[in-house]
């Protein structure tokens, strides 16, 4: 069995095999810092698995995945990336990738992320997930977020809601506890990112 790990951090890219070697220690690693590099190791025959890094020199990742399934729409890829943004993880999935990992996840998930992949398993992103949830949480209060973002005051959208000043304070403490944040600024920047707004 061979793993293709393409990164470009020389530092990541060890580390990141000699983990996986004391989970899957019968397999062969190749290892390269940009796509150009890996071509090569296509013409031995196509790796059983891929873990490829988003952001790399030359071909951008998403660009790479789009590459290689398109020449080996059998092979399976997956993505290390230090990118949570919920843009970057539809597109990878949307490309073809099997599954999506952040550099912040467990090393347990990582493992049993590979192991479903290679088992052809559907794998859903941990981040994602916990975007999801945050999503369905926040959607009963998105009237407000929509207003804050219009720039109204508490006292506004009280009116509009026709709600007290005061149970707008608590909604709002409660979007910014879910959203992990301490004020308006950070609430709206949050939401973008989280695709609710």
């Amino acid at each position: 069995m061979k793993f293709l790990i393409i990164e470009d951090h020389p530092l990541v890219r060890k580390s990141m095999v000699k983990l996986l070697q004391q989970y899957f220690p019968d397999v062969q690693y190749l290892e390269h810092h940009n796509f150009e590099q890996a071509v090569d190791d296509f013409k031995q025959g196509c790796p059983d698995l891929i873990l490829l890094d988003l952001t790399l020199p030359g071909m951008h990742g998403l660009e790479v995945i789009r590459h290689i399934l398109s020449a080996y729409p059998e092979v399976r890829l997956l993505v290390i990336s230090g990118s949570t943004n919920p843009l970057d993880i539809q597109h990878c999935l949307e490309a073809g990738a099997k599954a999506y990992l952040s550099k912040t996840d467990s090393t347990a998930h990582m493992v049993e992320t590979i192991k479903k992949v290679l088992r052809g398993e559907e794998v859903k992103p941990q981040v994602q997930q916990q975007n999801d949830m945050n999503v369905a949480v926040l959607d009963e209060h998105k009237d407000i977020l929509k207003m804050i973002a219009a720039g109204h005051s508490n006292k506004d959208i009280a009116q509009v809601l026709g709600i007290s000043e005061a149970s707008v304070k608590a909604k709002c403490r409660q979007i910014y506890q879910k959203l992990g944040v301490n004020n308006r600024t950070q609430a709206l920047g949050k939401s973008r990112k989280l695709g609710i707004l």
